[in-house]
């Protein structure tokens, strides 16, 4: 039995001796983001207008072993059908699986393919006694395969690339998983072919080992041409992640989309706040939060429907401060933490507002309910003479300005 994974621009089709990658390029730019059924209805008639995207193949074979016969495991409940040609060669009722198994690819080795979110996960099932060093790997097909500064393995074609994300090694012993070190081995063994294997450091050969290449899903960068650091993240339901900071750049490079607020606002740093599409490759929106201050961003939550809530510092007033509804308008001195809620598409600032009192106060941490209620940690320098205190667990001030405060100094 043969059996493939059908992706957006990658299927993978996993064969005795390896996989086969069926790439191809991506869309055209003009068609990018739009809906696949919104352009096929607004083509016009003939429906062969489409350009072909290029398509190219890249093979993984397994070296030096025997050729194993793939095998489904963890059957779903979904089956597939193919109507495709004559009716001789339909095919109906095919059971699918959640991983491909290859038993003995090197002597007490298996190789387990897995889907995870869409993605394809390989790892390495080392046996008590087997030589990790018999793994093995070819890229065949591809114009470039790197080592890359982060550890990770980049592979090149003509129509795009991908990346292994640095290998995860490790063993179970008594009960608690314990790390190996672990690093790629690679070289070129001829034109257009890579072979890579592991390089591990010490383990238990008696127990059990697990080679297991982390799935690299997305990573790029947020960011201006100035100092921009991320501080916080969240993730909803869906996937999409929720990004808080600050940053030096003003827009001329950093990516605004949408808001809450698409213009700098002055002093050498504005809070920031972003939300990221699951699949990482959409900025849904990215602006500032801030006034004429230094303005920090260091928590960030979300809630059911998509609202982010965001804390952290400022010495910025509300002459400058985008305040609105509260918990406090106005800047009690010093720095003040602050506490905002976004709307779900970014645009505007559902509230904003200080919680502090006549010395340093900053909001490092946020959390909210099911009812949308905030709840913001931090430290401050304020006694309760400025600082609204209320309910508790305690209405008294319990220490020093200097030992409170050494964070700044």
């Amino acid at each position: 039995m043969a059996y493939y994974l059908h992706g957006g621009d990658t299927s993978v089709y996993f064969t005795a001796d390896g996989l086969t990658l069926a790439l191809q390029a991506p869309a055209a730019e003009e068609d990018a983001g739009k809906p696949e059924l919104l352009h096929r209805l607004a083509r016009p008639e003939p429906a062969t207008a489409e350009k072909p995207r290029e398509r190219w193949a890249v093979k993984v074979r397994f070296m030096d072993a025997e050729p194993v016969k793939p095998q489904g495991r963890a059957k779903t409940a979904a089956v597939v059908s193919y109507f495709k040609g004559p009716e001789a060669d339909w095919k109906t009722g095919l059971p699918t699986f959640t991983e491909v198994v290859y038993p003995g690819v090197w002597p007490g080795i298996d190789v387990v393919y897995s889907g995870d979110g869409g993605h394809l996960k390989t790892t390495f099932h080392v046996q008590p006694g087997a030589d990790p060093r018999r793994i093995e790997l070819a890229y065949q097909g591809a114009t470039g395969v790197i080592l890359t500064d982060a550890g990770r393995l980049a592979v090149q074609t003509p129509v795009g690339g991908f990346e292994e994300d640095r290998p995860v090694v490790y063993q179970e012993i008594e009960g608690q998983r314990v790390p190996v070190e672990a690093r790629y081995t690679l070289a070129q063994a001829g034109e257009g072919e890579w072979r890579y294997g592991f390089a591990l450091g010490d383990y238990d050969p008696n127990r059990p080992l697990i080679i297991d290449p982390a799935i690299l899903v997305y990573c790029g960068y947020i960011g201006g041409s100035g100092d921009d650091v991320g501080w916080g993240i969240a993730v909803d339901g869906s996937g999409q992640a929720y990004v808080v900071g600050w940053t030096y750049s003003t827009e001329a490079s950093f990516p605004v989309r949408g808001g809450p607020d698409l213009t700098f606002n002055g002093g050498d740093y504005d809070a920031f706040v972003a939300k990221i599409s699951a699949d990482g490759k959409q900025l849904i929106y990215a602006g500032y939060i801030g006034g004429s201050g230094n303005d920090y961003g260091s928590g960030i939550a979300v809630d059911s429907l998509g609202q982010a809530y965001v804390t952290g510092w400022t010495p910025s007033t509300a002459a400058s401060f985008p305040v609105r509804g509260g918990p406090d308008l106005t800047h009690n001195g010093g720095e003040d933490a602050f506490v905002a809620k976004v709307s779900a598409d970014g645009t505007q600032l559902v509230y904003a507002g200080y919680i502090g009192g006549s010395a340093v106060d900053d909001g490092s941490g946020i959390a909210v309910d099911g009812s949308g209620q905030a709840y913001v940690v931090g430290t401050t320098s304020s006694t309760q003479t400025s600082f609204p205190v209320r309910g508790g667990p305690d209405l008294t001030f319990n220490t020093d300005f200097h030992e409170a405060d050494n964070r700044h100094n």
